[in-house]
This record gives C-alpha cells, sequence and structure tokens, in this order.
C-alpha cells in the first residue's frame, strides 16, 4: 500500500499573482558581458534555401547586486481575481 500524500501550505506562492523583478539600469548597476564575438551558424539545407542563424553570447554582469530587487505574490489593484 502506498503511503498517503501530507500537502502543507505555507502560502510561499498565492494563485494569480506575478514576480515583479525591479532593477536599477544604470551602467554601474547593471552592465551587458559580451563572451564571444556575434558568429554566423549554418544550419541544415532546406530545398533550395541554405538557412542560417546568429549566435551572441553573453551574460548580464551585477555591478550592485543591492540595486537589484524581487517582490513576489504581487497582486495588481486592478486584478479580477482576489485571492485574499
Amino acid at each position: 500500500p502506498t503511503q498517503p500524500v501530507v500537502w502543507r501550505d505555507l502560502n510561499h506562492e498565492i494563485p494569480a499573482s506575478a514576480t515583479v523583478y525591479l532593477l536599477d539600469l544604470s551602467p554601474e548597476a547593471i552592465d551587458w558581458t559580451q563572451l564571444m564575438p556575434m558568429i554566423q551558424y549554418p544550419l541544415a539545407p532546406v530545398k533550395a534555401t541554405v538557412p542560417w542563424a546568429v549566435l551572441l553570447f553573453g551574460a548580464l554582469k551585477l555591478g550592485i547586486p543591492q540595486r537589484h530587487w524581487v517582490v513576489k505574490n504581487y497582486l495588481p489593484k486592478a486584478a479580477r481575481w482576489k485571492p485574499f
């Protein structure tokens, strides 16, 4: 026999809510670091065309992490469904 599953809802995720990212976009707080130059990558030929893709590799570099925030469970005032 299988054991019953116990589910504890700790309200970490509220239904119909969103996650909001607040970022400081000043150059000293966040920056794009390019890891490789942009390259053209040939794909498999299809019919008479030769498709290709453009690849760019990089990452966001956080210069001042204290200036960036994540707000979980944000519910706008105009939301149709109110969980509270």
